[in-house]
C-alpha cells in the first residue's frame, strides 16, 4: 500500500460572494508556496491580530477553521446567517462570521466575512480567502519573486518570455481556461487553492486511449483513511503554446462540479504543481489568461501531497 498525504485546498462554491476589499489602488502582496505546494498570504485583523490563509481562485466565499477561531476568540451568532459551502472534502452549512475590516498587502481593506468551519483543518493554514477579495482588474501572480500584484489595468508585458495569452469562461465567478490531454478537449479550472492537478472521470475517459492508459494507488489520508484513487497516464497535456509530454494526473470526481452543473462535462482543476511554473496573469475585465515561461516545456512536479479528509 502506497501512503500519500493528500493536501488539496477546499474549492468553496457559492452563489454568495466573499464582500471585496474597499480599495483598488496598486497592492504588492508577499506570497509564499508552503512544502504542501499551497499559495498562502499574510492578513492582519483589526485587532492587530495576524492570520495566514489560502489564496483561492477556485473560491468565491472565505472560510476559516476551528485552530484559527480559537486562537483569535471567534465566536458564531447561534441566530445569525447560515451558508451552504461545497468543495473537495468539505461539504455542507456553516454559520457566517464576521472577522471584521483587514489589512492585507500594506493597505487596509473592506470587512471580511467568512464560513466557520470547526472541523476544517488544512495545513499549513485553515483559513481561505477567495481571489475575489481583491476587486482590481489583474492579479499578477509572479512566482519566482514571491509577490502577487494586483492593479487596474491590462496584464503588464513579460520580456525574454512566451506568453500564451488564453481566452477565459467564468462559471459560477470561476475562471476556466481549455485544455487538452491526449488531443481531448476539456476544461480547466485554474484554482491557486489546489497543490494539486487533476481530472474527473468524464474527462479522463474521454482521453485514454486504452484501458492500459489507467492505474490504481492506495492512499492514506491525514486522518488515516485509506481510499483507491484511478491515475491517467497520457503522452501529452497541452494548454496554449505549452506541451507537457508523459502527463500523469490524478481522477477525483469532487461535489462541487455537480452543484455548477458540471459532473459530466470533461473537467480538470490545474493547481500549483503546475502554475507555479508560469508568470500567471489573470485579466478578470478583459476574460485572459496570460501565462508566461521562458521556454514551452513544462515540468510537473513529482510528488502528490493531498489532504484527503
Amino acid at each position: 500500500m502506497t501512503r500519500i498525504l493528500f493536501s488539496l485546498a477546499i474549492l468553496a462554491v457559492t452563489l454568495c460572494a466573499t464582500a471585496q476589499a474597499n480599495t483598488n489602488e496598486e497592492m504588492n502582496i508577499p506570497i509564499e508556496v508552503t512544502s504542501t505546494g499551497h499559495l498562502v498570504v499574510d492578513l492582519t485583523l483589526h485587532d492587530g491580530e495576524p492570520v495566514s490563509a489560502i489564496f483561492d481562485t477556485g473560491a468565491t466565499f472565505a472560510m476559516v477553521g476551528g485552530r484559527t477561531a480559537a486562537r483569535i476568540g471567534l465566536i458564531e451568532d447561534e441566530n445569525g446567517r447560515l451558508i451552504d459551502i461545497v468543495g473537495l472534502g468539505v461539504k455542507g452549512t456553516y454559520p457566517v462570521v464576521d472577522l471584521g475590516p483587514v489589512r492585507f498587502g500594506g493597505a487596509d481593506s473592506g470587512p471580511l466575512t467568512a464560513a466557520l468551519n470547526r472541523d476544517f483543518s488544512l495545513k499549513p493554514t485553515d483559513t481561505v480567502l477567495p481571489a475575489r477579495f481583491l476587486p482590481h482588474r489583474t492579479l499578477d501572480f509572479d512566482f519566482e519573486k514571491e509577490s502577487l500584484s494586483a492593479y487596474d489595468s491590462r496584464p503588464r508585458r513579460v520580456y525574454h518570455s512566451t506568453t500564451s495569452r488564453l481566452p477565459v469562461t467564468w462559471i459560477h465567478g470561476l475562471p476556466f481556461i481549455k485544455v487538452e490531454v491526449n488531443g481531448k478537449s476539456g476544461l480547466a479550472l485554474v484554482d491557486t487553492g489546489a497543490s494539486n492537478t487533476f481530472i474527473n472521470s468524464a474527462f479522463a475517459d474521454k482521453a485514454a486511449r486504452a484501458d492500459k492508459d489507467f492505474g490504481l494507488i492506495e492512499v492514506t489520508s491525514s486522518t488515516g483513511v485509506v481510499k483507491p484513487l484511478r491515475i491517467l497516464s497520457s503522452r501529452r497535456f497541452t494548454f496554449g503554446d505549452f506541451k507537457m509530454r508523459h502527463f500523469e494526473v490524478i481522477v477525483i470526481d469532487p461535489a462541487f462540479l455537480e452543484t455548477v452543473g458540471l459532473q459530466d462535462q470533461p473537467i480538470m482543476v490545474m493547481g500549483l504543481d503546475i502554475l507555479q511554473h508560469f508568470r500567471l496573469q489573470l485579466d478578470r475585465d478583459g476574460n485572459r489568461l496570460h501565462l508566461s515561461k521562458r521556454d514551452r516545456r513544462v515540468a510537473k512536479m513529482p510528488s502528490l501531497f493531498f489532504d484527503y479528509n
